[in-house]
């Protein structure tokens, strides 16, 4: 798509905001550093991506990055130690201009074609006419230009329901079969417990229309470590949980925790998939290394594994926000390590530590059914509220310009619940007298 390399000689510096700004096709992207620093960018496709990497900087900024026209979202991470590395997810092809002027480097941005995110639906055969199908629109479109009745534009929505998959997680109990896993006090396998919560999770995942799961094991059977991570990348999964119990020598420590892949586990993984990437053919976002020289295929697998591990630590996150609601926390922060199953570079993965099965009266809670209830239900809400917020294209959490399309079975209470809202917030920016709405509406989330 387009590279370059620009070198400027600067002291350590920091990165302190990124602003955006839109003129007409244009997207102006602008990074505001402290000094006068060294950077170099180039471009990736499939998807289409443009990277700065800024040399010896760190990063001041907190909150979100801005998003807009040519540019669907903005991800930085710490790369070599020492740098930055800038990721703009871009909305298709577009032409690049990079200038640097004082303490500011800003990318110019035009889509190509002159437009920015312009979606286009083609008509199915199903839906063309024999005699006129140069001139018939998709379903949706017409339902979008027909204002005198709300039949098409119900049938609109369901046509656009049906495009949309749902989010597959592989859900992976601990352990199994000669592998016992941790004992407790009271003769409590950990395999045993990690396959009773994972199966409840199982079901309340399946009871959700948005959610496909996928069982690594389904009963007492051993499994090796990358047999399990294989499960998720044979069924494209967009997430893996990985589900224990943990164990210490003294008897009173207690308390769940969830984890992460630490920085030194996805070097060595990274490492790894170099040196068998003949092996991996559709690794990186469907994107082959294997023809790639070291450099191209370094990088690739640099920019996925950071987006993925930023990924895994926010899903992690609010896993932990919502156990922390039904069980006491070992730790109260996402913690890291080189847990091997967390090594997928392009899968979030996070491992569950439910409670202390060395621990007699955390094991007995262990063994209980409510409690195993409560921790299933927990897991999975701190997995919808990661999707809610980064729903993958073409989900059915994904929305449109950051709003929603009512389906059947929606409510103001589930919709606000389920984007950490109030009734009242979503009432009030769309507008609305009361609590009712309606297939097909269209709602503006905040």
């Amino acid at each position: 798509m387009f590279g370059l390399l620009l070198p400027w000689q600067g002291l350590a510096a920091s990165l302190d905001k990124i602003s955006l700004a839109q003129e007409g096709a244009i997207t102006r992207v602008t990074l505001h550093t402290q000094n006068t620093v060294k950077y170099r960018h180039f471009g990736l496709s499939k998807p289409d991506r443009l990277v700065i990497d800024l040399s010896d900087v760190s990063s001041k900024l907190r909150g979100r990055s801005p998003s807009g026209g040519a540019v669907k979202g903005i991800r930085t991470g710490v790369r070599n130690g020492a740098d930055l590395r800038i990721v703009l997810d871009l909305t298709g092809p577009v032409t690049v201009n990079v200038k640097r002027s004082g303490n500011t480097i800003s990318a110019v941005l035009q889509a190509v074609g002159g437009h920015a995110n312009v979606p286009v639906t083609a008509p199915s055969k199903a839906q063309q006419s024999p005699n006129k199908a140069s001139t018939q629109k998709s379903d949706a479109a017409n339902a979008v230009n027909n204002t005198s009745g709300k039949t098409s534009k119900a049938d609109a929505v369901k046509q656009e329901i049906k495009r949309r998959r749902p989010i597959r997680v592989v859900i992976d109990a601990g352990h199994g079969g000669k592998d016992t896993g941790a004992i407790g006090p009271g003769g409590t396998y950990e395999k045993d417990v990690a396959l009773a919560v994972s199966k409840r999770l199982y079901k309340i995942l399946k009871d959700s229309p948005d959610f496909v799961p996928i069982m690594s094991r389904y009963d007492d059977r051993f499994l090796k470590l990358r047999q399990r991570t294989g499960v998720a990348r044979k069924h494209r999964a967009d997430a893996f949980v990985s589900i224990h119990a943990n164990s210490f020598t003294k008897r009173s420590v207690k308390g769940a925790a969830v984890y992460a892949l630490s920085i030194g586990g996805a070097s060595s993984e990274h490492a790894r998939w170099l040196a068998e990437r003949e092996n991996a053919a559709d690794l990186v976002g469907g994107v082959s290394i294997q023809d790639k020289d070291n450099s191209l295929a370094s990088v690739l697998l640099d920019l996925s594994q950071t987006a993925t591990l930023e990924a895994s630590l926010e899903l992690a996150s609010d896993v932990v926000n919502q156990m922390a609601k039904v069980a006491p926390m070992h730790k109260k922060s996402v913690q890291q390590a080189g847990f091997l199953v967390l090594k997928s570079p392009d899968i979030p993965s996070i491992l569950v530590e439910t409670a202390f099965i060395s621990n007699p009266k955390e094991e007995r809670k262990l063994r209980d059914a409510r409690f195993q209830q409560k921790l299933a239900s927990s897991i999975f809400k701190g997995i919808r509220n990661f999707f809610v917020t980064n729903p993958p294209p073409g989900t059915l959490f994904a929305s449109h310009g950051g709003k929603y399309i009512v389906r059947s079975g929606d409510t103001m209470g589930a919709l606000a619940q389920r984007w950490g809202t109030s009734v009242g917030a979503i009432a009030k920016l769309n507008s609305i007298r009361g609590t009712e709405i309606t297939v097909g509406q269209q709602l503006v989330i905040p």
